[in-house]
């Protein structure tokens, strides 16, 4: 009798283990919460300065140069593993007061107002496009402008990385845009 006790209850662990290591592997669940940022915002303090330490050579600028514009790479991203279902978000932008930096002139660049991504996707490239003549009449003024991404379609804002400080370091940016020479 005693045997048939314990033939049962190893028969039902073995049942039992077989029907959990049937189930979804847990990295292919969804799972974590769907929050909206901007990836530049997670470097030092929410302040992304530009030019970054990359090099052309290692294709890891934070800039790019086109049609007498620095053309500054900024984006948003969606977080978690839920399915990717397309969204926007409004962007703003907002005069900044740091030392050592003045606030960018409005008329000078160029941010658009939104910014869709897709179904499908989780994340998009946008651009601060700042006149480059601007720079290079002003290359001993280094300047600041904050970017705030806001009202998102779907999902919700990680509010503590939403706002990104851009630092443009005018003389290094000059530097590396032209070589070193004028």
């Amino acid at each position: 009798m005693e045997n048939k006790n314990i033939v049962k209850v190893i028969s039902s662990l073995f049942m039992i283990t077989i029907l959990f290591s049937c189930a979804d592997i847990d990295s292919e669940k969804e799972w974590g919460t769907a929050l909206i940022y901007i990836p530049q915002a997670t470097y030092g303090d929410n302040n992304y300065t530009v030019p970054n330490d990359g090099s052309q050579e290692q294709n890891n600028l934070n800039y790019s140069v086109s049609e007498n514009k620095v053309n500054i790479f900024l984006g948003v991203y969606r977080s978690g593993l839920m399915p990717l279902e397309g969204y926007s978000v409004k962007i703003f932008s907002e005069d900044i007061v740091l030392s050592g930096y003045e606030p960018l002139p409005q008329n000078v660049y160029v941010l658009p107002d939104n910014i869709s991504v897709p179904d499908g996707n989780r994340e998009k490239t946008f651009y601060l496009s700042v006149d480059l003549d601007f720079l290079r009449n002003n290359e001993d003024t280094d300047y600041a402008l904050s970017v705030k991404i806001t009202d998102p379609t779907r999902y919700m804002l990680n509010e503590s990385i939403s706002t990104v400080n851009v630092l443009i370091k005018t003389k290094n940016l000059l530097e590396k845009i032209d070589g070193g020479d004028k």
